[in-house]
Parts: structure tokens; C-alpha cells; sequence
């Protein structure tokens, strides 16, 4: 085996050793810098001027839902809104989007108010009967213990999934989602991974994530022009324009029910806030607008084009193919037609590199004790024959951020949530319940590589050494990324025989 062979094979292996670090690092990423959070005391003093009395206390923070009573209901295209008669957000039912069994999918954990507006000393009431309402708007007052109106809440929708609401409040109060955004989907560990608090500040984005909402989080948000509660597909949001706010606080407070607290104090005053309360889909968050977009995760600078490029070719395919894993399907074979020249020409420089193998072994027996001369010859060899050794690589360097973006878009785009394909295959962004597509994968993945590889032993131990590897890390992805990687698989293997063919006969 040559040199050039041997080095050639070492870097087919680094750049597949590449691919797998970056999947890797999705769930294992390296923790984000930790910026000085505030003092306890800070904290402490914080919740005494939101209680003149003294600290607010616990169950005021985080009262029950069972407590309430419906009194509003805001039904609008996209779900239902209903308020509680002191003005708490009690449930967000989506219309389009379902829960496993059929119902639609609700934002809050059970029994519990999503949203709610703690006033120290006074209490939230609404001369509204109850009611249901299609446009609002929805309507509170303030009143102190004489029952004096001191203050306002009115709620209107502003736009699908959004509220806007505008307090006119005359002490220090907060907004609070005692227990956060529950988790929808039925891999825990999934949305654990995907569980954030992310704020825009100054069109920077501050990301926390599980480990350091367990530990708390507090932040001045002078700065910030909005922040949201995440889990894999859904969000809620806060965006205060003006930045009127002074304070927010945030906690995991239950592991096995990812229910995280809340707190964003403001000042007395008039306030204006708009609240989303949503799927993470990039359109959607685009036509809400005020920078949320940023929510869906597009991966790093280099990654993020070939993400939106990849967002795009599925919405466009997907118009006229109603079933995602056959757009799926149909986009992997466009895939492998885009890339098939590079794929030719790597066919054919490998082809070339075994007819040179003689010669080689003939200039490395020639100039076994002179390296520098043996390089210069084997290089003038190469230009000679019209060969670049480095070729075979080009398809590669060139599929890995298309597949890192593409794995982007099919980890954590709401389309695939509950989208079937066949058979066993009911949802897209669910792991494959059987293990049928990953081992398929793996196998077409290893047969590949053992024909494409016949005259090259090291190369070809090393392929289905990866195709090994490779199918222990999918067993658990997204079966619409594995459906990806294991019908261009099948498309390469097609190919490479198709080429080989072709390239057979042009030499006979």
C-alpha cells in the first residue's frame, strides 16, 4: 500500500471521524459561559419591594390552577386562550397541533396556569361574564382591598399565536409562568436536551439551558428586548419593546416534569408587552416577527445557508408530495444527482490511482532510501497520469454541511411532529420503534463500502468499520434523518455501479 493511498484512506476516516464529533457535540455540547449572576441579597431585596409587607410568599408565586375559576375563553384560529377571573392565563390549547391522542395539544402542565400576575396587596378581577370570545378584547381591573379600581389589563390578539397585553398598574408587580411550558413529546431525555431560556438582548442571543436552570438564573433586562421558555417544538415568549422591565428569574423546579418557574418584575406604570405562545416553526416565528425567528436553530454561520436552503427545497417538494418521508425520499435522490459529478470524478480518480499502483511500487522500490525524490516523483507521476489523489475526498468535504444542515431540519422542525410515512413509521421526528431503518442503513452503508473499496483492503476495513459506528449512533435519531441517510445510501450504491459501468465501457 502507498503512501498517497494510505494518507488519502486516514483522511476518508478524519472526515467521517468529523461528521460523527458534530452530531456528537449536538448532545453533548461543551456548557455555554456563565455570566455573574445576581446575589441572593439581590434577589431578596428584589422581592421586598415587590411586597411592601415583606417577601411575597410561596403559594403566591406558584398558586394552583385548581384554585381559579374560567371565566373567559378567547377562541381564535390557532386555539384557545382561557383566562381565569383573576386575570391568569390558565390554558393554551393549539388547534393544529395534537397530542398523541388525538386531542389538541395543550402548552401548560395539568391543573396548573401557564401565566400569571402576581400584585402584592391588590387582586385582578373582570366585569366580563362568562363568556367565550373570537376577537376580544378581554379585559381586568385592579382592585385594592376596598375594591377600588387602581389599575387595567386589556388582552387582544394581535396575530396568530400572539396576545398583546397592556397593564396600567400602580405598584411594582411581575409575570410569572409558575411552571413554565410542559414537554410534548414522549422522548423526556429529547426534551430535556432541547429545554431553554433564551433571550434576545441587543441582537445577541443568551441561551441557558437545563443544567443551568437547575442551578437558577437571574438577569438585569435593561438589555433585553425579549426572552422565551423553549422545549423541542414549542415556545413562550415575552417581548417588551420599550424594555420597561427590570428583573427576571428562572428555575428548574421539577426534573421528572421539566416544569420551570418563571419571574419578570416590573416597575409601576404603564406597560405594553406581546405575548407568543407557539409552535418553533421559522415561518410562523418570521411572520410574528420582532427577531424570534431566532428561536429555530440553524446551526453556526457556515451550517446555517445550506439550512435554509434545505428548509426551503423540503416546503417547495412538499407542495406537491403530501407525504413528508417520500419528500424526504425525492430530496436525497436530488441530493445524489447534485453531487454526482464530484462522485464521477472521485470514481474515476480512484480508478486511475489502482491503474498507477505499479508504477508507484516501482518508484517507492527505486527510492526507498531517498523520501524527498520519491515524493517528487510520485507527485510528477500524478500530474503525468492527470491524477489528484485527494480527489476521491471532494464529495465528501462538500456533503458534510449539507448533511449537518439537513440533520438540523429534521431534528427539530415541527412539520415532521407526527407526520407518517409507512407502515410502522407513524412519526418522522420519532426514532424508529423497530431499529429497521438504522440497521438497513448500516448494512447498505457497509455493502457500500466493501464493493467500492475491492482493491483497497485498508479502505474498504475502515468503511464498514464507520458504517458500524455509524449505525450505533442513528439508532436513536430521528427516523426522517435516518429514511435520509439510508436512501442515499441506496441511491450511492445504484451510482457507483452505474459509473463503473459507464466508465468499463469506455475503456473497452
Amino acid at each position: 500500500m502507498n503512501r498517497r493511498s494510505d494518507t488519502r484512506n486516514l483522511l476518508v476516516a478524519f472526515l467521517l471521524s468529523l461528521g460523527i464529533l458534530l452530531l456528537f457535540q449536538k448532545f453533548f455540547p461543551p456548557p455555554p459561559p456563565q455570566e455573574a449572576d445576581e446575589t441572593a441579597a439581590d434577589t431578596v431585596a428584589s422581592e421586598q419591594r415587590l411586597a411592601p409587607g415583606g417577601p411575597v410568599a410561596a403559594d403566591t408565586l406558584h398558586p394552583s390552577a385548581l384554585s381559579r375559576r374560567p371565566r373567559v375563553m378567547l377562541e381564535v384560529p390557532e386555539g384557545t386562550y382561557t383566562f381565569a377571573d383573576d386575570g391568569s392565563l390558565l390554558r393554551v390549547t393549539l388547534t393544529r397541533y395534537r397530542e398523541r391522542s388525538g386531542e389538541p395539544l395543550a402548552l401548560n402542565h395539568p391543573e396548573r396556569a401557564l401565566l400569571t400576575l402576581p400584585v402584592p396587596g391588590y387582586r385582578w378581577t373582570t366585569p366580563l361574564p362568562e363568556t367565550t370570545l373570537t376577537d376580544g378584547p378581554v379585559i381586568f381591573l385592579l382592585q385594592d382591598s376596598a375594591e377600588a379600581t387602581v389599575g387595567s389589563l386589556r388582552v387582544v390578539r394581535t396575530g396568530p399565536y400572539t396576545l398583546s397585553l397592556e397593564f396600567t398598574v400602580p405598584v411594582p408587580f411581575a409575570l410569572e409562568l409558575p411552571h413554565g411550558i410542559r414537554p410534548s413529546e414522549p422522548d423526556l431525555q429529547d426534551e430535556t436536551r432541547h429545554l431553554k431560556l433564551v433571550l434576545l438582548s441587543d441582537e445577541k442571543l443568551i441561551t441557558r439551558k437545563h443544567k443551568d436552570l437547575k442551578k437558577g438564573y437571574r438577569k438585569a433586562l435593561d438589555e433585553v428586548y425579549w426572552w422565551a421558555l423553549r422545549t423541542k417544538f414549542f415556545a413562550v415568549a415575552v417581548v417588551d419593546t420599550a424594555r420597561t422591565w427590570e428583573r427576571l428569574s428562572a428555575r428548574l423546579e421539577d426534573d421528572s416534569s421539566l416544569a420551570v418557574s418563571v419571574r419578570a418584575e416590573f416597575p409601576e406604570g404603564r406597560h405594553q408587552i406581546v405575548l407568543y405562545t407557539g409552535p418553533i416553526e421559522p415561518h410562523t416565528l418570521a411572520s410574528v416577527g420582532y427577531g424570534l425567528e431566532k428561536l429555530f436553530d440553524y446551526g453556526n454561520p457556515l451550517i446555517a445557508p445550506f439550512t435554509r436552503f434545505i428548509l426551503w427545497a423540503l416546503r417547495l417538494l412538499h407542495q406537491g408530495i403530501p407525504n413528508y418521508g417520500w419528500v424526504i425520499v425525492v430530496f436525497a435522490l436530488l441530493m445524489k444527482l447534485v453531487f454526482a459529478p464530484l462522485t464521477f470524478r472521485s470514481i474515476v480518480a480512484m480508478k486511475k490511482m489502482q491503474d498507477l499502483q505499479p508504477r508507484l511500487k516501482a518508484l517507492q522500490k527505486k527510492y526507498a532510501g531517498d523520501p524527498q525524490r520519491l515524493n517528487q516523483e510520485v507527485m510528477k507521476l500524478y500530474r503525468q497520469a492527470g491524477v489528484n489523489p485527494f480527489s476521491g475526498c471532494l464529495p465528501l468535504l462538500f456533503q458534510l454541511p449539507v448533511f449537518y444542515g439537513l440533520y438540523k431540519v429534521l431534528q427539530d422542525w415541527i412539520e415532521l411532529r407526527n407526520a407518517p410515512f409507512v407502515l410502522w413509521i407513524q412519526d418522522l421526528s420519532l426514532r424508529d420503534p423497530y431499529y429497521v431503518l438504522p440497521i438497513v442503513m448500516g448494512l447498505v452503508s457497509a455493502a457500500n463500502a466493501w464493493l467500492s473499496s475491492r482493491d483497497n483492503p485498508q479502505g474498504r476495513q475502515i468503511g464498514v468499520m464507520m458504517s458500524v459506528v455509524f449505525t450505533f449512533v442513528f439508532l436513536n435519531f430521528p427516523a426522517g434523518i435516518v429514511l435520509y441517510w439510508m436512501v442515499y445510501n441506496i441511491f450511492s450504491a445504484v451510482e457507483q455501479a452505474v459509473i463503473r459501468r459507464v466508465y468499463a465501457s469506455k475503456e473497452g
